[in-house]
Order: C-alpha cells, then sequence, then structure tokens
C-alpha cells in the first residue's frame, strides 16, 4: 500500500514538473559580432551583466527592449566571470588584466 501511494505521489510530482517545464519560454538575444559572450548575471534592475570575451568588455542587457551596451574594461582585458554585488555593482573577473574589476551601474564605468 505504502509503495501504491509513493509511486502515485511521484507520478504526480513529475507530471507537475513537466507541466511547469512546457509554460517556460525560451528567447534568444542577440548581441554584437565577436562579443564571445561568457557568463552572466542578473541585475536587480532586470536587465542582465554578460562578460564580451571577444571584444574585452562587460556587455548590459535589457530584456525587455533587446537593447545591448558595452562596457570597455581596457587593453589587454579577458573577462571572464560576472556577478552583481550587494551594492548592484557588476564584479568581473578579469584574467587579461589580472584584477577584479567593479562596474558601476549608473556610470557605467
Amino acid at each position: 500500500m505504502l509503495r501504491t501511494i509513493v509511486s502515485t505521489l511521484f507520478a504526480a510530482l513529475l507530471c507537475s514538473a513537466a507541466a511547469r517545464a512546457a509554460e517556460q519560454e525560451v528567447r534568444y538575444y542577440p548581441v554584437p559580432e565577436g562579443a564571445g559572450p561568457h557568463d552572466v548575471a542578473p541585475a536587480p534592475d532586470g536587465s542582465v551583466w554578460y562578460t564580451a570575451q571577444g571584444q574585452g568588455a562587460l556587455g548590459r542587457l535589457s530584456p525587455e527592449t533587446g537593447e545591448v551596451e558595452h562596457v570597455t574594461l581596457g587593453d589587454g582585458s579577458a573577462p571572464h566571470g560576472v556577478i552583481v554585488g550587494p551594492d548592484g555593482a557588476a564584479w568581473v573577473t578579469d584574467s587579461g588584466l589580472n584584477a577584479i574589476v567593479r562596474v558601476d551601474p549608473r556610470r557605467r564605468r
């Protein structure tokens, strides 16, 4: 009896997960040619930061409008990871500059 109940609950859980997955929508956003996007991090304002490895920049995408802007990180930059800190700024690991770079979300530098 217990086995039947557990099996039924498991089946219900799988159906529920499948239904939620079917409701998801996948969207694609173009970025500038040669950007070589790598890591992404959601910003508090709904935009998305991403490292543009191919261009030594940090990209910012607005999912609402599809608008993209790049913040150049400097000569020799090779950005890899990006996170958003508690201060709302993007923090980037940059192996080309051998640095951790902070980009202010308002000033974009």
